[in-house]
This record gives C-alpha cells, structure tokens and sequence, in this order.
C-alpha cells in the first residue's frame, strides 16, 4: 500500500458491488465528467435543504410551530472537457441526496 492509499484510500476501500460514490466518493476522470465547482455547488445547496428540513421536522415532533423551507431549485451541473468529477458517481450521489430530501418532506 502506497503513501497515497493510506492518506486517501484505495480503490480496494469501495465495497464490493457498490459504487465510488456510495462509499463517500467522486472520482475525478481525464477526460470530460461534470464541473467540479458546479457539484460541490449543487451538493452543498441539497445538504443545506436536507438540514433545513431536518430542522423543521424536530420542530414539528416537539409541536412547535415550524417553518417548512421551500423546495431547493432544480440542480443543474456543467460539463467539461477534462479533469471533472465522474458523471455516474455524481449522478447517484446526486439522487442519493434528492431521495433523502424527498423522504424528509413527505413527513411533512
């Protein structure tokens, strides 16, 4: 195991049959995938929906009164040439997310 493996895991780390993005993370292609600012964009603008939300369902199972925050505008992602995040793992990352969203707000 090399310096690098050790400081940031190996492809070995990825379960069996899982993907990179169900383990945590974005593997970066040569050629093409998404614009990395664009995805750390979109993922940190579903992580604060997610947070809202989850702020507002303890609200509501304490039977305080609760403000439910809008719904987060659709993502969208920018493609480039070369040195981008891997499309599939930030597709299922992506929809990981939006499920979990959905789920905190059919609570509601």
């Amino acid at each position: 195991m090399g310096l690098f493996s050790k400081l940031f895991g190996s492809i070995d780390s990825i379960p069996e049959g899982g993907s990179a993005a169900q383990s945590g993370m974005l593997r970066t292609t040569r050629e093409g995938g998404y614009d990395k600012r664009s995805v750390l964009a979109a993922i940190d603008a579903l992580n604060e929906e997610a947070y809202e939300l989850t702020l507002a369902l303890a609200e509501k199972q304490e039977g305080k009164p609760y403000k439910l925050p809008r719904q987060g505008e659709p993502v969208s992602l920018e493609k480039v040439r070369a040195g981008g995040f891997a499309e599939e793992d930030v597709d299922s990352y992506i929809a990981k997310l939006q499920q979990n969203i959905d789920e905190l707000r059919a609570q509601f």
